[in-house]
């Protein structure tokens, strides 16, 4: 009988996978929907289209680059985010679309002395260069008899106009013509000088070739156009005319960047395009931002909206600038925020503008910014609150460019109402805790860090725990996300991002009717640290300390 090659003698071990399932780590990267020079990219981004960028080369490729923040406001995100905080990486929302934000523009030069030079934004492949010879003219002198019958000369072909002296003539009542000759009409209106100017009307139209009869030269902001003609005689005295698709960044409105979804597409538009993202790229959205146009109430409105429910399972927060026109000064500050209802607990609310070396830029962009460096600092967990935080800024402003000067007691008053502003104490710091729904709804979710905090532990067990949707469901299940999370929570805890936290599966919460449906409730408790917004000191004169004076 063969020896059983199965028999065992010794040690031996099985590994089995751990029920617990370890959280992976989410980044939420600023999300920045506005405006970009396109036309100067040199690998041009779709319009209406969610791109990840981790540089600012990246985004300039794409993008293009231009220092007018107000045109192009994607343009002072990226710097604000790359170039001044260091933040990486950035999702960005261009809706400025060259096919339809663009106006039609026509530059004319009679003769080929110089080159034309276009400081205009100009859309790639528009340019059109053709030559229209100028009228031809001749004028007769010497007639004097009005009632002569005069021949139209050779060089005047096809319609022309004609004019006596000073005096244009209408062919219905001055003159007429029969079989290639002219008769002046003598009904006494007529005060004829004896002087006849033909002007030919037929000039025609000519459309040149580029490399063929002219050249481009490209700058980084302009367009050089240098006309070589191929033959001199081609053009001689002709007007030349440049016509070009000019694009027009005003023609993008608050409801451009509100966006929607395009009915003859399908494809969303504005705002409505970070439902795209996460599909797309798969990144969990950021906070949303769209500079300058946030000043719109609606836009603001519809950001803080978007912010509460994305893919119908993320969460975010917005931030939005209130209009430095309307509130112009600290003590109107709640007149505008309230008037205009930038009221939301997925809101925050900043005022005025801040600068750089002369450079205006939104709150709303730094204040994103500084969340992720806040964030990133702490190993992206957002449990510390971005205010007092250093921004990289060296003053304020309103629109108009007028200073803004506030003391800590001004800026407080701005807080109270609900509102983020800048300080300068010691430097130049971020000042405010709670999001717009404050101080109507002083619920301690309102803290911007707080409010933070839950949407990405709902974000975090969303992402990680969306493989055990349609698992078996039985304890072992059960187990599984309850051990799973309390070990996360406990980890969140020891490192100060909560006070603590615990989730159960209670059998009041999963009655046999919905058990048997396939749905199942967690209850989970967390404990968020709260901004130390106020620490107070009591400081008392003691006189028995005069005893040291006789030690």
């Amino acid at each position: 009988m063969p020896a059983d090659i199965n028999f065992k003698h010794g040690i031996y071990t099985t590994e089995v996978s751990t029920s617990i399932t370890p959280l992976a780590q989410i980044t939420m990267p600023t999300v920045a929907i506005g405006t970009a020079p396109v036309h100067l990219a040199t690998d041009a981004a779709e319009p209406n289209t969610p791109v990840l960028c981790s540089t600012l080369r990246e985004f300039v490729e794409q993008f293009g680059w231009s220092d007018d923040f107000e045109s192009y406001t994607l343009c002072e995100a990226a710097r604000v985010h790359f170039s001044l905080y260091g933040i990486a990486p950035v999702i960005f929302i261009n809706v400025l679309n060259p096919l339809k934000h663009a106006k039609t523009t026509t530059v004319e030069v009679t003769g080929t002395s110089a080159p034309v030079t276009l400081s205009q934004p100009i859309v790639a492949g528009s340019i059109k260069v053709t030559t229209e010879k100028l009228p031809t003219t001749k004028t007769l002198i010497g007639i004097i008899d009005e009632d002569a019958e005069i021949d139209i000369p050779a060089e005047i072909t096809g319609d022309f106009t004609l004019t006596a002296g000073d005096n244009e003539l209408d062919l219905t009542t001055d003159y007429t013509i029969n079989n290639g000759k002219i008769s002046l009409t003598d009904d006494g209106k007529l005060k004829f000088d004896g002087a006849l100017t033909f002007t030919a009307h037929d000039g025609g139209e000519t459309v040149l070739v580029e490399d063929d009869d002219y050249t481009i030269e490209r700058g980084d902001t302009a367009t050089t156009l240098t006309l070589t003609i191929a033959g001199a005689a081609k053009v001689t005295d002709d007007k030349i005319k440049v016509t070009f698709r000019e694009i027009d960044a005003t023609a993008v409105t608050s409801s451009t960047i509100i966006g929607g979804v395009d009915t003859m597409t399908g494809d969303n538009l504005g705002i409505e395009c970070v439902e795209d993202i996460y599909p797309k790229l798969g990144v969990v959205p950021g906070t949303l931002i769209a500079p300058k146009f946030s000043t719109d109430s609606v836009v603001a409105a519809t950001l803080a909206a978007k912010a509460k429910s994305i893919n119908g399972c993320f969460k975010t927060i917005a931030i939005a600038d209130l209009p430095t026109d309307a509130a112009t000064k600290y003590n109107n500050v709640n007149l505008v925020k309230t008037g205009k209802n930038f009221v939301d607990g997925f809101l925050v609310s900043a005022w005025s503008k801040v600068t750089l070396s002369g450079e205006q830029y939104h709150l709303s962009t730094h204040l994103a910014a500084l969340m992720c460096a806040v964030d990133a600092a702490r190993g992206d967990i957002p449990f510390k609150s971005p205010s007092n935080e250093y921004l990289q800024v060296d003053g304020m402003c309103l629109a108009d460019g007028k200073p803004v000067y506030l003391g800590k007691s001004t800026a407080n008053y701005i807080n109270g109402l609900g509102v983020v502003t800048a300080l300068n104490f010691g430097g130049w710091r971020s000042w405010g805790n709670y999001t717009s729904a404050f101080p109507d709804d002083s619920n301690p979710i309102n803290f911007i860090s707080v409010r933070r905090m839950m949407n990405w532990i709902c974000n975090m067990l969303t992402v990680n725990f969306f493989s055990r949707i349609d698992s078996p469901m039985n304890r072992v299940l059960v187990d599984a996300v309850l051990d799973s999370v309390r070990l996360w929570l406990n980890g969140l805890a020891k490192s100060g991002a909560i006070l603590g936290g615990d989730i159960a599966f209670l059998e009041e919460d999963n009655p046999t009717n919905e058990l048997a449906l396939g749905n199942m409730v967690f209850r989970m408790d967390v404990g968020f640290a709260v901004p130390a917004q106020k620490i107070q000191f009591t400081v008392q004169f003691n006189h028995e300390y005069f005893s040291a004076l006789f030690s």
